[in-house]
């Protein structure tokens, strides 16, 4: 029953995908793409049957997305070519699915990156729940999911606190659909998303530098320790990361396809309207992303039905979730930055209650040994800069430069945060940074590929996209 927990968020993507006729990728990046929109928007049937106090069953559920299915086969944009299916492959292609012929480097690459990839599934499930955190926000109402059938039971409440629901229905899928209290089957949604990701990062950077360099940027990926350790728990951070990194190139892919970007922008709007879905600083990183794009939009004057069809799917999707009076809670983000800079004497005073005053000097010493000097991220940040000031005219040219936008605001937002009254004690602890740190890495490191790739090995066959992956 296991195949159920992969199998219908799959199916369910595939026509997503194809009901905006997404033809431009590779098998593999669509079926990795697909499981990603297919779980988000499982997720959202889930909550919303959940509000229309309808039961969490396999069978209810497996009815609710058919009928979503059906509805989207007759709603896709534009037929299909004859003889594609709903992944749009030629039917008997069978000569694209032949290996390429790798070289020693590009075989290496690949068996660290399978390899580091066995060990992520085999240690997220090879032992039981025993995060505490995860045990006590996630797992537990995942458990009474399992049981009680609704999101919203009674019982249930006490332990949501004011977290947004997809890491609690998403794992909550998993023991419905398996139909068994499994502790280890829990933690399955991390390692498949990471692979997921991997393989979208991939697919995309291969469109614009060789294959070897995209190996080598993915094998960086593939080997981060914070996100091969997030991957084999239960937190939410992984599936906030997978997906902000996901919506962010798919975004950079519509302004680099400015005369085709309908599909992009429409992927990237529903992968960061499932941001918002995971944890409350999607919100944040969903509006810089679509303020970089309202700024990329007015300088290259692009097609504003586009724009407006994107973030129209993106409200429509954060809605449900909002709606419940949960705007609040987002925006208390920022607030939190907001008082700090009024500054009044009675939030001076409360602040001293709550934990030290915010220190900038501490700050930017706290975020440099973090991002630089541990072992967190490796090479990550150093070849940040290193794309910065060796690849600078290739950095600030477009549409490259608006990627870095999006990676200077997010960063930027996170250190004022920690220079709120309200976390900055969280920064001297220094595990919070590290997660909200994760959410820019796998776009950092797209941005270093895209910066500096062109210049690593074979160059020439960066032209060569269409016949290998």
């Amino acid at each position: 029953m296991i195949l159920l927990t992969l199998l219908i968020p799959l199916i369910l993507g595939l026509f997503l995908l194809s009901t905006i006729n997404y033809k431009q990728g590779r098998l593999a990046e669509k079926l990795a793409l697909s499981f990603m929109l297919g779980l988000g928007i499982l997720v959202i049937i889930m909550f919303i049957l959940s509000l229309l106090n309808l039961s969490l069953n396999l069978i209810d559920l497996t009815i609710a997305v058919a009928i979503l299915i059906l509805l989207m086969a007759k709603a896709r944009i534009s037929p299909l070519p004859q003889g594609e299916g709903i992944i749009g492959v030629r039917a008997f292609q069978l000569k694209s699915l032949s290996l390429p012929k790798l070289d020693w480097l590009e075989w290496s690459l690949l068996l660290i990156i399978g390899l580091k990839l066995a060990l992520t599934f085999f240690f997220a499930l090879i032992k039981p729940m025993i995060d505490v955190d995860a045990f006590q926000f996630y797992s537990i109402v995942a458990k009474g999911l399992f049981y009680q059938k609704n999101y919203f039971a009674p019982y249930l409440t006490q332990f949501m606190f004011d977290k947004p629901p997809f890491p609690f229905l998403a794992q909550g899928w998993v023991l419905i659909s398996a139909n068994t209290m499994n502790d280890c089957l829990l933690k399955i949604i991390g390692p498949v998303l990471f692979l997921c990701l991997l393989v979208i990062f991939y697919s995309c950077l291969r469109k614009e530098i060789s294959r070897t360099s995209a190996l080598l940027f993915t094998f960086f990926l593939s080997t981060l320790p914070f996100m091969l350790y997030h991957a084999t728990t239960a937190y939410a951070d992984l599936y906030i990361s997978c997906y902000f990194a996901v919506g962010g190139i798919y975004l950079y892919q519509a302004m680099k396809e400015k005369a085709s970007s309908l599909n992009y922008l429409l992927i990237a709007a529903v992968c960061l309207a499932i941001t918002v879905w995971t944890k409350r600083g999607g919100l944040v990183l969903s509006l810089v992303c679509f303020f970089v794009y309202l700024i990329f939009s007015l300088i290259n004057k692009t097609n504003l039905k586009n724009s407006l069809l994107a973030l129209l799917t993106f409200i429509l999707l954060i809605l449900p979730w909002l709606i419940l009076g949960k705007a609040g809670l987002f925006i208390d983000l920022f607030r939190l930055t907001i008082g700090q800079i009024i500054s009044s004497p009675a939030a001076i005073s409360t602040a001293q209650e709550m934990g030290p005053l915010p220190n900038t000097a501490v700050i930017i010493a706290v975020f440099s040994k973090k991002l630089f000097l541990y072992a967190d991220w490796h090479l990550t940040m150093a070849l940040f800069i290193v794309s910065l000031v060796f690849f600078f005219r290739r950095a600030v040219s477009q549409p490259a430069v608006y990627l870095l936008a999006i990676i200077i605001f997010c960063l930027s937002s996170i250190f004022i945060q920690f220079g709120s009254i309200g976390m900055f004690r969280w920064l001297l602890d220094g595990t919070l940074l590290d997660r909200l740190v994760m959410n820019e890495i796998p776009l950092i490191l797209y941005f270093c590929g895209i910066v500096i790739g062109p210049s690593l090995f074979n160059a020439q066959k960066k032209n060569a996209c269409a016949q290998d992956s």
